[in-house]
């Protein structure tokens, strides 16, 4: 029969260790600085993509707008102030004809000059730059005066023109992407690891020393585990 005394005492429950939680600091890092790398770059794209197209849509206004004007002035000096009978048509028609079309008005309402493939018809109601539809396609559009209010340039330059020149401004940054960024993550990688080397190598020195037998360690540490080697020195 157990002692009363025995049977009551309670027994001693064996500790429980609990399992350290731990992560890979380098791969918290690199996570961290790759997932903020590609962000900010692609932003940067972005807005680098923004200025060039409108850089390029500027360039190509006052391209246009100089073409406008070289065909007043060259007007002006052909007709020396007469105005022909019949509205005279462009002859040349290659590849290109419709990327640029234009029409030479006079201030009366007669159409003087027009392109192959123009109507008779104003292309453009306002002045100064617009848009137009022709033939399926969008134009940007530009019309001029001149001095005196009796001939008026409007030409129009088919927008498909810069669409292409911008897609391949795009294509272009992908591919500089394509191949720095890889770079860059390496890189971000390599100076992340370099600079935890020290992180590494104390955790090496105490894997080989006895429990029973530590002796202090003497790496070349950063600051902000400084007080922790300290501590494991004591």
């Amino acid at each position: 029969m157990k002692d009363k005394s025995t049977a009551d005492k309670p027994t001693a429950e064996k500790p429980i260790t609990e399992k350290i939680r731990s992560y890979s600091l380098t791969q918290r890092l690199s996570m961290i600085l790759l997932v903020i790398t590609t962000s900010v770059w692609a932003g940067s794209l972005g807005c680098i993509y923004w200025g060039m197209q409108k850089t390029a849509n500027n360039i190509f206004d006052k391209s246009l707008a100089e073409t406008a004007h070289a065909l007043l002035s060259t007007t002006l000096s052909t007709l020396n102030g007469k105005v022909p009978e019949h509205t005279a048509i462009e002859k040349i028609q290659g590849e290109h004809y419709d990327q640029i079309v234009f029409q030479i008005w006079h201030g009366d309402g007669q159409l003087i000059y027009r392109s192959v493939g123009v109507t008779t018809k104003p292309l453009v109601q306002q002045s100064s730059f617009g848009w137009i539809n022709m033939h399926g396609k969008t134009y940007r559009s530009y019309s001029a005066w001149d001095s005196t209010h009796t001939i008026q340039v409007q030409i129009a330059q088919v927008w498909a023109i810069r669409e292409d020149i911008q897609k391949d401004m795009l294509l272009f940054l992908i591919l500089v992407s394509a191949v720095f960024l890889p770079l860059l993550f390496w890189l971000i990688i390599r100076i992340i690891r370099s600079n935890l080397s020290a992180v590494y190598s104390i955790s090496q020195n105490l894997e080989k020393q006895s429990i029973e037998h530590l002796s202090p360690i003497h790496p070349v540490v950063p600051k902000e585990i400084e007080p922790l080697v300290s501590s494991l020195n004591t």
